[in-house]
């Protein structure tokens, strides 16, 4: 459909981080990590698309974003989540690796957890 294409366009002229090419199966079952401006717009992005399924949208400042009426939920409740891959949407390495080790401390699978480092367009 060109009206959703131009709609998915005039969104990506506003983006400031370009989206990985992830090398996971599209219609995967992902959680996003991070509800900063990577993540959101990443979020968005996967919306807009259909390319993955979202099944979480987390991050631990959570409450931060639920007063702001975002559905950003707690990552400890990632335990009973059914989900493929968990992609942590932030742009520093730094960051995203003390995302990785709570995430593992909780019990999410090494394998599951990806990040790749967002390009600024």
């Amino acid at each position: 459909d060109r009206f959703l294409k131009a709609q998915i366009i005039a969104k990506d002229l506003q983006r400031q981080y370009e989206v990985p090419e992830y090398s996971i199966d599209s219609g995967s079952k992902i959680v996003v990590y991070g509800a900063g401006n990577v993540g959101t717009e990443f979020k968005d992005y996967f919306e807009e698309t259909n390319q993955y399924k979202i099944v979480a949208w987390v991050d631990k400042d959570y409450v931060k974003y639920c007063n702001n009426n975002l559905s950003v939920e707690n990552p400890r409740e990632l335990r009973d989540s059914e989900f493929d891959y968990l992609l942590i949407c932030v742009a520093s390495e730094h960051t995203a690796n003390e995302i990785r080790q709570e995430l593992l401390h909780i019990g999410i699978s090494e394998r599951k957890i990806i990040w790749e480092k967002p390009k600024l367009i």
